[in-house]
């Protein structure tokens, strides 16, 4: 992936944000003026408008950071999800004996096919 000058930027800006927030959290919730946290997020703020260039090499290694942790988490909440409700979904239809998907076959009908309730029509005026 190629960084751009508005992807550094844009780094500059989330970073700014982030300390910015830590700042007034800090601020609001603890009641102590944390300068560290204020500096940082004008350093963050000031140098993405004028010199986002200086982003570039944080952004990158920002980058396969997340890409790491895609690869890492990704699997782990897909591994969950299945868990919590296909497999448990298919264990209560199992206890339940419940065949939603209609999939018992009777090996002595002749034809395979599923009789229709209600007839369709034509297909003349479909629109």
């Amino acid at each position: 992936m190629k960084n751009s000058k508005s992807s550094n930027k844009s780094f500059g800006l989330v970073f700014g944000l982030v300390f910015i927030l830590l700042f007034l959290y800090n601020l609001i919730k603890h009641e102590e003026l944390n300068i560290y946290f204020f500096i940082l997020s004008v350093f963050f703020l000031l140098f993405a408008f004028i010199y986002p260039n200086i982003f570039g090499p944080f952004n990158k290694i920002w980058i396969k950071f997340g890409d790491l942790l895609g690869k890492i988490i990704a699997p782990i909440v897909m591994f969950l999800v299945y868990f919590t409700v296909i497999f448990i979904t298919s264990i209560i239809l199992k206890i339940l004996n419940k065949d939603i998907l209609d999939l018992n076959i009777n090996k002595a009908s002749k034809s395979f096919w599923k009789p229709k309730d209600k007839k369709l029509g034509d297909m003349s005026k479909q629109f």
